[in-house]
């Protein structure tokens, strides 16, 4: 299984956009949606993990995945609760991926946290 990172996002810019606390234990949910190019064979499989790092533990929490299918555009998207203890040092989405013909490329991709108006929106990313 090939592994790809989507983006790796400045931690600063997440905690500012976030508005969670990171000065102790903290916790929140994230939505990440990302519509990907990438030629499926029938028994092709995708799956959408996000990587972060607190200043203890690093975790891979997955997303969503697409199993199957020919097809050449793929949304995966999801909620996901996350917490960790301290500054948080790295937040990158991540693809784990078989039985695609040639490379996948991001056509957008977004990260939101809920009870917030914020979000970091990606277009077109070559992966």
């Amino acid at each position: 299984m090939e592994e790809k990172i989507l983006s790796s996002f400045n931690a600063q810019n997440i905690m500012d956009q976030s508005n969670w606390n990171f000065r102790r234990t903290w916790k929140g949910s994230v939505d990440v949606s990302v519509w990907l190019k990438a030629k499926m064979q029938k028994n092709a499989r995708i799956y959408l993990v996000l990587q972060y790092k607190d200043k203890e533990t690093k975790r891979a929490i997955p997303i969503d995945r697409c199993l199957g299918g020919a097809t050449e555009s793929v949304l995966l998207n999801g909620r996901v609760n996350i917490a960790g203890n301290g500054l948080l040092e790295q937040f990158v989405l991540k693809v784990k991926y078989e039985g695609c013909i040639g490379s996948v490329a991001v056509e957008e991709l977004t990260v939101t946290f809920p009870n917030t108006n914020n979000a970091i929106r990606t277009m077109k990313l070559a992966v």
